[in-house]
């Protein structure tokens, strides 16, 4: 087993309702992985299929939208509604103070795509050297990023398939090493310097997120011989971290229809040996402009039933734009409940408690308590009085006279 505390593995234990015996077991078999850099002093986060299901928020700053403060809020935002990590994906002047800065004040594992900060424009792409790969992934291991997503899986070999795509490369990392590699002629370097990164990782005991550069970007492309293709490398980069002694995670799709969600979690799960895996979203439709989030949250809800371990939360304004603080609660809020569902499905007391808690609540007309148990208590509260004139114990959908509740409740102390 990867080094871990006792004090880390009673925390875990705590929190996701399992024994230390069992973690152990999890960890032992690759299964489970533990998002904290060595130098970091945040509560542990485990993520496997037989632990609780959780969720990443995406944080950062654009070149043509870069505000420092707006993403402190955001990361505030994310930590109270639940948010399990964060991942900055900042580009563009002011990237690595955002980074430090959120760093300094994330109390969750925080992420990064290291690639982000070695390209700043077109020129830059052909200098992607094995020192600057190196050189800016220490650094960030240094300054206590906990898990960096690497996209060592995308080969020159994959690019035939990529020509018959309808959406080509959308995932941001992938297209900059696919113009690399045709710009050079030379295959992705962060396969070929991939043993170096993984004795940096190593080192500072960070996860290795095992990066999906031929995503699919649209329902079209999804599940294609790219995607696949890519999906074997992975495995094969998977197997090779696991003997080195490195936590990891497999990142997976994209757009994918509700049809080939159960699909795709079993080919990732058998390709990469049962490995903890992390996916954005799934989206099930192209069309939800403007309602990403919920795109997302269908198939997120499916996706982590199936086993997928990390969710990354996809928002309203997914394919518009630099999300606004309104997007990101709207986001966060959303897969709050993706996670707390999917984990009343894996049969978790605690989540299991609180519905019953708001059930009682419910039947009993008491809405203080509703408000505290429901997902966004704020948010609950200001719409009930919003719809309710009456202060009495019914709502405004019914009234008293047709409430269900208190008619059933009234024929029960009725029957003979």
């Amino acid at each position: 087993m990867i080094y871990i505390s006792q004090k880390d593995l009673k925390q875990i234990s705590v929190i996701e309702e399992r024994s230390v015996d069992f973690i152990k077991k999890e960890l032992n078999s690759q299964r489970a992985s533990v998002l904290k850099n060595i130098k970091r002093k945040i509560n542990p986060v485990i993520v496997g299929r037989n632990f609780k299901c959780k969720y990443n928020l995406n944080l950062g700053i654009s070149p043509q939208k870069s505000d420092l403060k707006n993403e402190i809020k955001k990361l505030e935002i994310a930590v109270r509604n639940g948010a399990d990590t964060v991942m900055d994906l900042s580009v563009g002047t002011g990237r690595d103070d955002t980074r430090k800065k959120l760093l300094e004040l994330s109390a969750v594992p925080f992420g990064t795509v290291p690639i982000y900060t070695m390209i700043d424009s077109e020129k830059d792409i052909k200098k992607l050297s094995k020192n600057l790969i190196l050189d800016t992934i220490e650094k960030q291991c240094e300054e206590g990023v906990d898990f960096m997503t690497i996209h060592a899986g995308l080969l020159r070999k994959s690019i035939v398939y990529i020509k018959n795509r309808l959406s080509g490369v959308v995932s941001r990392g992938g297209s900059l090493i696919l113009r690399y590699m045709s710009l050079t002629g030379k295959e992705n370097p962060f396969y070929e310097y991939y043993d170096e990164i993984i004795k940096i990782l190593k080192k500072y005991n960070v996860t290795i997120s095992i990066g999906d550069g031929l995503r699919p970007g649209s329902i079209y492309d999804s599940t294609d011989k790219a995607q696949i293709s890519e999906l074997k490398v992975i495995g094969e980069l998977n197997r090779y971290s696991r003997e080195k002694g490195v936590y990891t995670m497999i990142e997976g799709p994209g757009h994918v229809p509700i049809s080939q969600i159960e699909k795709n979690v079993k080919l990732a799960m058998d390709y990469c040996d049962d490995a903890p895996l992390y996916f954005l979203g799934p989206l099930v439709t192209d069309i939800a402009l403007g309602y990403d989030h919920i795109n997302g949250a269908i198939g997120g809800a499916m996706a982590g039933y199936f086993g997928v371990s990390l969710l990354c939360a996809v928002g309203p304004s997914e394919h518009i734009g630099l999300p606004t603080i309104e997007d990101i609660n709207e986001e966060c809020v959303v897969f709050n409940l993706v996670k707390h569902a999917v984990n009343i499905s894996k049969g978790f007391k605690k989540n299991i408690e609180r519905d019953n808690k708001m059930s009682k609540a419910r039947k009993d007309f008491r809405w203080e308590d509703q408000f505290k148990l429901s997902i966004n208590p704020e948010y609950a509260r200001k719409r009930f009085c919003e719809l309710n004139n009456s202060k009495g114990n019914y709502c405004s959908m019914c009234g008293e006279g047709f409430c269900a509740m208190k008619n059933s409740k009234k024929a029960l102390s009725e029957v003979k």
